[in-house]
């Protein structure tokens, strides 16, 4: 019967009444067995901060890894500025041979020219998408280390601009290098060209035009999409610059 006075709910049944999400996600996690868990790849890696054979003497080394090249290993061993002088030595006589200023020219006996990169004749170096400049550090590792060996007579270089897109390697560059600086390859065929601090700066000659063009527009590494050049993506817009620039100033080189 219903009691008086009071509305009478009968308690709900429990036999083959589901779970709830959270109580039956409880009990299966009672029932089964924990399983272990393994590390994560990022636990399991370990870095190196020391580079290979860093417990053998250079000596050791040259005698028993001559396959191995320790470069910049330790800035106290100048080991970049003593292979590029090793180098030297083995090509020192080609060297001679090819930059020696010419004798004479013609019947009236009278100097001329030389070849490109002797004192006569300097090689002018200009950069884009420069980076850290490595042809401009190479080149005068080359000098420093000819003039160490009394050749310093035989080549003779100039590095007068370079044109860098990102502020801290501008940074760099600025720091490190006397030469002029720019911040777009896009706009080097400006004229005139405007640097990094907003002044007209015309181009310098040079003879010489090294530049690494951005290429992650072309790879498919990240994406399953290549940009061509024709798209003019970043890649395709920093070739066609350096392509620009080439046709209007005709340098004798370009790498």
């Amino acid at each position: 019967e219903k009691p008086k006075g009071k509305d009478f709910f009968p308690p709900p049944a429990t036999k083959g009444r589901k779970k709830s999400g959270a109580a039956a996600k409880k009990s299966s996690e009672a029932a089964e067995p924990k399983k272990k868990e393994g590390k994560k790849m990022y636990e399991s890696f370990k870095p190196m901060s020391n580079p290979i054979y860093m417990d053998m003497s250079l000596d050791e080394i040259q005698k028993t890894k001559s396959f191995l090249d320790p470069c910049g290993m330790e800035a106290t061993d100048d080991i970049i500025d003593r292979l590029v002088g090793q180098q030297l030595e083995k090509i020192g006589n080609l060297l001679h041979r090819a930059l020696r200023p010419p004798e004479s020219s013609g019947s009236k006996g009278t100097s001329v020219g030389g070849s490109l990169g002797s004192q006569t004749n300097p090689l002018v170096l200009g950069t884009a998408c420069s980076g850290t400049d490595a042809p401009a550090l190479a080149l005068t590792i080359v000098q420093e280390q000819l003039e160490r060996r009394g050749m310093g007579h035989l080549f003779k270089h100039d590095h007068v601009f370079s044109c860098e897109v990102e502020p801290y390697k501008q940074a760099y560059l600025a720091r490190n290098f006397d030469s002029k600086l720019y911040p777009d390859i896009s706009k080097l065929c400006d004229d005139p060209p405007r640097d990094v601090y907003g002044q007209e700066q015309p181009l310098p000659e040079f003879n010489l035009f090294v530049a690494g063009t951005s290429c992650k527009n072309f790879s498919m590494l990240m994406s399953n999409k290549r940009i061509d050049i024709e798209d003019k993506g970043c890649s395709g817009e920093t070739f066609l610059a350096a392509c620009e620039l080439l046709f209007k100033e005709k340098p004798k080189y370009a790498i």
